[in-house]
């Protein structure tokens, strides 16, 4: 049964894209809902993103909740990354920073490298929790280790400011050049004036 509720995700992802076929998200809508029926996760995680983004469909927060808690319960690591920002930002549920801060964790500890950076983004804010600069510029580096852009410029700068690290130059530069190396233009803006200032 698994096998054929595959199927029924790969043709919703084609008529969602208009792979080969003519763009329909409601055909597609339906194979989701009918994969998801026959617990196949991935389905539910991707009704979740439909509804939050609103892909073809009215953005709907309390079905994608329901469908990102279904697919999270199962295993899903986007999914539990999902229901971390729903649960930080309220949507569809009292807003809970510690809860959303669990889900983040539970992601992260599978791997998931924006969840990362969403916890350190917490303690970098003090966003319902009391601001702690060196927890922050802990999950940066994580993140930055496994490869988030975001969190390489972060980690940069933490090192520039002497916020949650202490300050070095040269570890500054090193981080803003891997960021830099993948596009980041705030990073190549830090590297210059660092040549002129430091």
């Amino acid at each position: 049964d698994q096998g054929y509720a595959y199927s029924q995700f790969a043709l919703a992802e084609c008529y969602q894209r208009g792979w080969g076929v003519d763009k329909d998200l409601r055909q597609a809508l339906l194979l989701y809902r009918s994969a998801s029926e026959k617990d196949y996760v991935p389905a539910m995680r991707k009704l979740g993103m439909v509804f939050s983004e609103g892909l073809g469909v009215d953005v709907n927060d309390e079905v994608a909740f329901a469908w990102f808690e279904r697919a999270a319960e199962e295993g899903d690591v986007e999914a539990q990354y999902q229901l971390g920002t729903f649960h930080r930002d309220g949507r569809a549920t009292k807003q809970d920073i510690q809860e959303g801060l669990q889900c983040f964790n539970t992601a992260s500890n599978e791997g998931h490298i924006e969840a990362k950076r969403e916890i350190a983004k917490v303690f970098l804010e003090g966003n319902g929790v009391e601001q702690d600069l060196e927890i922050a510029a802990a999950w940066f580096l994580k993140a930055a280790e496994a490869g988030d852009v975001s969190s390489q410029y972060n980690v940069g700068s933490m090192y520039e400011k002497g916020e949650g690290l202490d300050r070095d130059k040269d570890s500054a530069i090193t981080w803003y050049r891997k960021a830099a190396r993948s596009g980041s233009t705030a990073s190549q803006k830090r590297l210059i004036k660092l040549k002129t200032e430091w």
